[in-house]
């Protein structure tokens, strides 16, 4: 499976690749609201510490308690149980996901073995595109690591994640539809690699895109 700006793609040359973990800032955005009994909703340059300590927690049980992983992305208007949240049946409808950009795919593997994001090769300046609709709810490059990240909010508390660019093209709030060209691909911190880290996550969680991305 190559990533692409498109449904229809052939199989990828999977190589594997280890994860790294920094914490990130929201970034500055207009809020209102704060906390109900046991959700909590980011402020602006809330950090995870801040949450923790201002709600009684420490900060590993509340990434545990939220399944946040390495980089405990948070951004302003997102929710944060400070309990355990009952298990409830749902369902959620499927979402129609695409591949952000074309190229060779390696996943992001965590230390428990697990696939919660791939990196896909591409020349410097690329179009990346938006993997579904939604909104922009972070825009910039608080962490070196990712250089210029994009963080897209979409529905039943999914979001996408989009790393190593060399230019953004979408600024924060702005609502994307799918396949919209949002950025161009740079390279990692290291200059090591060139292309895009890429997350798919639910509720914070991040997911193994390739079980998402269409074959």
């Amino acid at each position: 499976m190559l990533g692409a700006c498109s449904a229809t793609i052939p199989s990828p040359v999977i190589e594997p690749f280890s994860d790294t973990g920094q914490s990130l800032i929201a970034a500055p955005a207009p809020s209102t609201t704060t906390s109900t009994q046991n959700i909590y909703i980011v402020q602006s340059n809330d950090t995870l510490y801040s949450i923790a300590k201002k709600n009684n927690l420490t900060m590993q049980k509340l990434i545990t308690i939220n399944h946040l992983a390495p980089p405990y992305l948070i951004y302003p208007g997102q929710k944060l149980y400070l309990l355990t949240p009952p298990q409830i049946a749902s369902i959620v409808p499927p979402i129609h996901w695409q591949w952000p950009l074309h190229g060779k795919v390696s996943p992001i593997v965590s230390k428990k073995k697990i696939i919660r994001g791939v990196r896909i090769a591409a020349h410097p300046g690329s179009s990346v595109c938006a993997t579904h609709s939604g909104q922009v709810v972070y825009a910039g490059n608080n962490l070196n690591y990712y250089g210029n990240l994009l963080i897209i909010q979409h529905a039943y508390s999914y979001s996408s994640v989009y790393g190593y660019n060399r230019q953004l093209l979408v600024q924060h709030g702005e609502q994307v539809h799918t396949g919209q060209v949002i950025a161009r691909s740079g390279q990692a911190h290291d200059q090591k690699y060139k292309g895009l880290f890429f997350e798919i996550r639910h509720d914070g969680k991040p997911l193994n895109p390739l079980k998402l991305l269409p074959h």
